[in-house]
């Protein structure tokens, strides 16, 4: 994901926006911090919860349903649960943590609620 200055105050300057017009901050949250740094898991079985979480999210399943956006993240998350190592992996997730920012979706990755508002 970008971490420039210019992404932070577009997604800093979204959320005021969603906050000062009585929205919350956060539109989506999924949850996948019992899984993000499961060592117990290999990273076959953790790639596959990962990508299966998203699909069964309220965010995918809001996204799929918009035809001008389906196959941007359709793909991302296949290609996420397609990868064979975890540079495959970690170009997905960025890809993915980008549509995410945009959409104010919070991905839990350590068990830490999204912030109310």
């Amino acid at each position: 994901m970008p971490d420039t200055p210019q992404h932070r105050a577009d997604m800093h300057d979204l959320a005021a926006g969603l906050k000062q017009a009585g929205f919350p901050q956060w539109l989506y949250q999924v949850e996948l911090g019992d899984v993000w740094g499961n060592r117990g898991m290999s990273f076959a079985q953790r790639r596959d919860a990962i990508a299966g979480r998203l699909r069964e999210s309220p965010w995918y399943a809001a996204r799929t349903q918009d035809e001008d956006r389906t196959d941007i993240l359709e793909s991302f998350v296949e290609e996420l649960g397609d990868a064979p190592d975890a540079a495959a992996f970690n170009s997905a997730w960025d890809a993915i943590c980008d549509e995410a920012d945009g959409d104010r979706v919070w991905i839990d990755l350590h068990g830490i609620p999204a912030s109310p508002g």
